[in-house]
């Protein structure tokens, strides 16, 4: 089980190994939709969700894998120079957006609001 905010407290900097990807994620609709939706970048989007969506709920790391792989034409991969010009700044922005939302989400807590999500 984690806490809310566990998984971007445990991702140091951008440019380490995030502890959870989004193909290992399941969550309610309306947590990601408040969470900031899939994140809108060409790359990298899958981070701002996994961001988002940890930082608003606890969660469950349960001991089996479950993996769907999609592959399609447009996908990028790391041998591409798309890939390599877009995953820094990509990984920046999902860092950046965990980060604040954790922030707000704390500031909220002490100054006693509640968000409803």
């Amino acid at each position: 089980m984690h806490r809310p905010g566990d998984v971007t407290g445990y991702w140091t900097s951008p440019e380490a190994q995030i502890p959870l990807g989004q193909t290992m994620l399941l969550a309610r609709t309306e947590l990601v939709v408040a969470a900031g939706g899939h994140g809108g970048l060409p790359q990298g989007e899958d981070f701002v969700m996994v961001n988002g969506v940890t930082n608003l709920a606890p969660g469950e790391l349960l001991p089996h894998v479950v993996y769907y792989y999609r592959q399609h034409p447009a996908q990028m991969t790391a041998g591409g120079t798309a890939f390599l010009e877009l995953e820094g700044p990509s990984r920046e922005f999902a860092f950046r957006h965990g980060q604040a939302l954790r922030s707000a989400l704390k500031r909220s807590r002490t100054d006693g609001l509640e968000l409803a999500v």
